[in-house]
């Protein structure tokens, strides 16, 4: 420039900055849309800022976070953005992950979302046992049925001792009652049994072809059945199940059928005969009934479980002979827990089983032995929902064995 005597001036330079307000980029690399995970997870993700805010004052990335779900699991300020997510702690499902990032002049930018679906095997941990061969407080002699009441104390059937014994839910003895003999309150050879919702105990009294209900203390209250093949009668019944209702289900095992009754024994229904169809039985040793009132049931000869509804209409079945899964070599016992989850004592594969309510087979656990979670023909299984405890009557092993899930999958 000049002035306005002609000479020439230099004008000062002027540094101007433009704001960058452009959102970087981010990206969750792995695990991809649509994926099934298992375990332990490497969620990868990549981020930078766009090619034109590269070139600003204020440039780079702040930091990378991760949400899983809409909930923040982790953040990383630096490369490598890389998350462990331990898919153990979850329910089986689908989750969505999401990154977010942030760059130094606090432009933010989100990734496209990410489905992934979370799929672990259940697993069993093995958390207490008791009991072993003898006729004192807490041993037992070839237990059979066992039973949980809503307070969480264990019923077994004290086969060979012709007793009940009374446990709280770690195993330590509250009461028993019971010996052999055909009067009220003894036994022969009890089987099975089961607790209602009002905690009174019914019997299963094998070898007297009785039904004996006592309330929480052992204190006799009614009994019903004699020997025979008519309504009522019972030829060697090896267990019982309760509704919500408090309708009594029992196995009549050497009459191959199911009857029904009330609380107090009166009559409602029965079903079965000696076979291999739908329907039929070859000496049912289990039953249970789920809280929609459908009743399983091990046909044990038959090497199958049948499903009917509560008036015994036939649903479904699976299993056949076997030790592959979701096969049997003579089931005996049986349970349901609140989910609808189906447990089977596989006897001798020596292991336990579970299903879906449909029969899908979900996990397994078990070995033949007498080591912690190994068994020896177990019979009896009863499940206590809320805390997820599968207790199982060990019974060559004359012992309890109390299980918890350590990963729960939600049954849709």
């Amino acid at each position: 420039a000049y002035d306005n005597t002609g000479k020439t001036e230099v004008s000062p330079s002027i540094t101007v900055t433009i704001g960058d307000n452009l959102a970087p980029n981010v990206t969750i690399t792995s695990p991809a849309n649509g994926e099934t995970v298992t375990e332990l997870v490497t969620v990868i993700v990549t981020a930078e800022e766009k090619a034109s805010s590269k070139k600003k004052a204020i440039s780079g990335i702040k930091k990378v976070e991760l949400y899983i779900n809409g909930d923040k699991v982790g953040e990383s300020p630096s490369v490598p953005y890389e998350y462990k997510w331990d898919t153990v702690t979850c329910e089986n499902g689908k989750y969505t992950l999401i990154a977010r990032v942030c760059d130094m002049a606090e432009n933010e930018g989100e990734s496209t979302p990410v489905s992934v679906t979370v799929n672990n095997p259940e697993t069993y941990r093995f958390l207490a046992g008791w009991g072993s061969l003898g006729s004192v407080d807490g041993r037992f002699n070839k237990p059979r049925g066992i039973a949980v009441d809503l307070s969480g104390h264990v019923y077994v059937a004290d086969y060979n001792n012709h007793r009940i014994q009374k446990f709280d839910s770690n195993g330590n003895f509250i009461t028993k009652w019971g010996f052999y003999g055909s009067a009220n309150g003894q036994f022969q050879y009890p089987f099975g049994i089961a607790v209602d919702s009002s905690g009174y105990v019914y019997v299963a009294d094998t070898k007297n072809h009785r039904i004996q209900k006592f309330d929480s203390n052992g204190n006799f209250i009614t009994k019903w059945g004699s020997y025979g093949s008519g309504n009522g009668d019972f030829n060697s019944p090896c267990a019982i199940a309760v509704d919500s209702y408090g309708n009594i289900y029992v196995a009549d095992t050497y009459n191959n059928r199911i009857q029904k009754f009330d609380s107090n024994g009166t009559f409602i229904t029965k079903w079965g005969s000696y076979g291999t169809g739908n329907g039929a039985f070859d000496h049912p040793f289990g039953i249970a009934v789920d809280t929609l009132g459908n009743v399983y049931v091990t046909d044990t000869e038959n090497n199958r479980i049948q499903k009917f509804d509560s008036n015994g209409i036939f649903i479904t079945k699976w299993g056949s002979y076997g030790s592959d899964e979701g096969q049997f070599m003579f089931p005996y016992g049986i349970a349901v827990d609140t989910l609808g989850n189906v447990y089977v004592t596989d006897t001798e594969n020596n292991r336990i089983q579970e299903f879906t309510p449909n029969g899908t087979f979900v996990t397994k656990w078990g070995l033949w032995g007498s080591e912690s979670s190994h068994f020896k023909w177990p019979y009896g299984i009863a499940i206590k929902s809320i805390e997820d405890y599968v207790y199982v009557s060990d019974t060559e092993n004359d012992r309890i064995q109390k299980f918890e899930c350590i990963r729960r999958i939600r049954r849709k």
